[in-house]
């Protein structure tokens, strides 16, 4: 999946099967269709087409590829987990500022992210860092680590417009070389919503 405000599944990340054991609800959504994109096409930066391919089950494979907004997926994924293991096991407005190691175990501090106010600490066996490229805890244990620079510069963004190429296409235009765009729709409002979906719409946009 791409981490942008959307998020990309190709058809050999999961089966949909698989999706609908794990999550139900994104298994449903994907068995639905909705998204579901037909083919990838790249182009110069003169806008020519050089190559384009089916994509999913147009190109014979078992699965579909699948766009979807990332507020929708982090919604699908937050209620999963609040289902499976309980409401309050995802704490929100929480940050991780370091942490403290004996041998039982570990204390994890944190702050409120809103206010910068301490929050209660928690102790557990084990700590798992996925802060992301910020991350206090990579800074706790490799305070001399610097992000390296790769020379590219990156912009991310959503906006709505008509359909492109029929508005299941996934678009690669010019080169790293001279400027690069990638374009790919994560919402269809042009389908039916179903409850499941009405419910999505009026929620993503808080997900963001």
């Amino acid at each position: 999946m791409n981490a942008d405000q959307g998020a990309w599944r190709w058809h050999h990340a999961a089966s949909a099967r698989h999706a609908r054991v794990q999550c139900p609800r994104l298994g449903r959504y994907i068995a639905q269709g909705r998204d579901r994109k037909r083919d990838c096409a790249f182009f110069n930066r003169f806008g020519q087409l050089i190559y384009r391919e089916d994509r999913g089950k147009f190109a014979g494979y078992p699965f579909p590829e699948v766009g979807i907004h990332r507020g929708r997926l982090h919604v699908i994924l937050y209620e999963a987990v609040q289902k499976r293991l309980g409401r309050n096991v995802v704490i929100t407005d929480c940050e991780c500022v370091g942490v403290e190691q004996d041998a039982r175990g570990v204390t994890v501090h944190f702050k409120q992210a809103t206010t910068g106010n301490p929050r209660e600490s928690v102790r557990a066996d084990i700590v798992v860092a996925c802060d992301g490229i910020n991350s206090a805890l990579r800074k706790q244990f490799y305070p001399n680590d610097r992000v390296a620079f790769s020379g590219i510069n990156t912009w991310r963004g959503v906006t709505r417009r008509k359909p492109i190429l029929g508005g299941r296409t996934y678009m690669r235009v010019g080169s790293i070389l001279t400027g690069k765009i990638v374009i790919y729709p994560i919402i269809d409002k042009r389908q039916p919503v179903d409850q499941l979906d009405g419910r999505d719409q009026a929620r993503h946009h808080r997900a963001e």
